[in-house]
């Protein structure tokens, strides 16, 4: 066998890394990379190099926050810039019903109302954030009534209430059952 291990594999991290800007890794040692090198600042180089969107999710799901570390040594917006790379719906799916640290972000991007019903039907953990989210996205009036029915009618489900007699009658509802004085007078003013 060679004397030499390749650079990637040096046991200096400033090599490794060398070795990851020089682009000439494969994608799935660059994943290995990213989901066990000891360094974390390798770890965190060879996932920004990562381009297929469906290694990124695995990689994604799978990464844990760095142990050896005194603070979380930017692990949380870390995720957050990898899951912004990926923009297909059922790999975001993938990430939200995982779990995972970047579950919020994945959450933040999907649009795709099929996946959004599907995840709020699996995860019951996720209905109240889906479901605003798919009356968000259709921004119909009837999304924001059932929404507010089943979870309340707070200021910004009103403010989505664009029909004032629909509106007026729910806030007569809340004025006549609410226990709270300040959203009973918020009401009736």
């Amino acid at each position: 066998m060679g004397l030499f291990k390749p650079a990637w594999q040096s046991k200096d991290w400033r090599k490794r890394i060398k070795a990851i800007e020089n682009g000439a890794l494969d994608e799935a040692t660059l994943l290995q990379m990213a989901k066990h090198d000891d360094d974390v600042g390798v770890r965190y180089a060879a996932a920004r190099n990562i381009n297929s969107q469906e290694l990124l999710t695995d990689l994604i799901i799978s990464f844990k926050k760095p142990a050896n570390t005194l603070s979380d040594g930017g692990y949380y917006e870390f995720m957050k810039d990898v899951t912004t790379r990926v923009n297909k719906p059922a790999l975001l799916e993938r990430i939200i019903l995982s779990n995972c640290d970047a579950s919020s972000t994945a959450l933040s991007q999907l649009n795709d109302i099929e996946c959004l019903t599907r995840i709020a039907q699996i995860n019951l953990d996720y209905s109240f954030s889906v479901e605003r989210k798919i009356a968000m996205i259709q921004n119909d009036p009837q999304k924001w009534l059932d929404f507010g029915k089943k979870y309340g009618y707070s200021d910004d489900v009103l403010s989505q209430i664009k029909d004032d007699k629909t509106r007026m009658d729910i806030l007569k509802k809340i004025a006549r059952k609410d226990k709270s004085i300040h959203r009973r007078n918020d009401a009736i003013n």
